[in-house]
């Protein structure tokens, strides 16, 4: 995982959309320090796998009543082909099956296209913007 990070955040605006706390180049130690740090319930990532290799990854934590997504990533030539539709439904399912009422990912407010691509997919904007943060919620039946 190590290789593909840091192959990922080559570019700083890729590191700051998916991690904005750290800094540029991409430290994989600082990386790890920080999420094995995080105070979460119950994490969990997934991987993305084309011929083998590992194209993406979505990290996300289970608390009572919400799954909160914390890393979602796509290599760039992987975007726009449905992927992530089919990351956050496989997502949904999990939530579903845990009994879970809402999703949610904070997402930098500069990444208009992700922002797009959560509306698309039925998630709300809400009014939380705190360090230019927008929180995306989707409501589950």
């Amino acid at each position: 995982m190590k290789a593909v990070l840091k192959k990922w955040f080559n570019n700083p605006k890729e590191l700051n959309f998916v991690s904005p706390q750290l800094k540029f180049p991409f430290d994989y130690n600082q990386w790890k320090k920080l999420y094995d740090n995080l105070p979460l319930f119950s994490k969990t990532t997934l991987v993305v796998k084309n011929d083998g290799w590992i194209v993406g990854h979505v990290s996300f934590e289970l608390k009572v009543n919400d799954l909160r997504i914390f890393h979602l990533f796509l290599e760039l030539k992987h975007r726009g082909k449905g992927v992530t539709g089919i990351i956050l439904s496989d997502i949904e399912r999990r939530a579903e099956q845990s009994n879970v009422k809402n999703i949610i990912f904070h997402i930098s407010s500069k990444n208009k296209v992700m922002i797009n691509v959560f509306e698309n997919l039925g998630y709300e904007k809400g009014d939380f913007k705190v360090h230019k943060i927008v929180k995306m919620t989707k409501k589950i039946q």
